[in-house]
């Protein structure tokens, strides 16, 4: 019985393994072992390698910022309009179900800004005017 641990890399007990061997396979996992070490500092070392993006300008903070409202505005009616086409039933629902619902039609680009997610006047505002468009076609 034998109190040798294992070799390293193909696991047969030293005992039954040539010197010559067991001394090969000892080296080749010193190898492995360094060239393993070595990918784990490098990883380490670029864990934070990611290039930062580009600032943007005053100009287009501007204009952002300036575009918010008529962003937000443009993404509700988006979303009302999914609502509509996928549960036509709310058409005739009131202003405060749809905008429950509305949560459930917004992406993860959807601006939200301070105010989160459209409210009952702004969803409101976009029905009356989509009301008043189609009366003023068929008038």
């Amino acid at each position: 019985m034998t109190y040798n641990t294992p070799l390293p890399i193909s696991g047969r007990d030293p005992d039954s393994v040539p010197f010559e061997e067991r001394i090969a396979e000892l080296a080749e996992a010193d190898r492995l072992q360094i060239a393993r070490h070595n990918r784990e500092r490098d990883g380490y070392r670029n864990r934070l390698g990611e290039q930062p993006q580009r600032a943007p300008s005053e100009t287009e903070m501007r204009q952002r910022r300036e575009s918010y409202p008529e962003r937000r505005r443009i993404a509700t009616e988006q979303a009302i309009a999914a609502l509509f086409r996928e549960r036509p039933e709310y058409r005739v629902r009131r202003v405060g179900q749809i905008t429950a619902r509305l949560v459930h039609y917004i992406g993860a680009d959807f601006p939200s800004g301070k105010l989160g997610v459209p409210k009952d006047h702004e969803v409101e505002a976009i029905l009356d005017g989509e009301l008043r468009d189609r009366s003023d076609q068929t008038g």
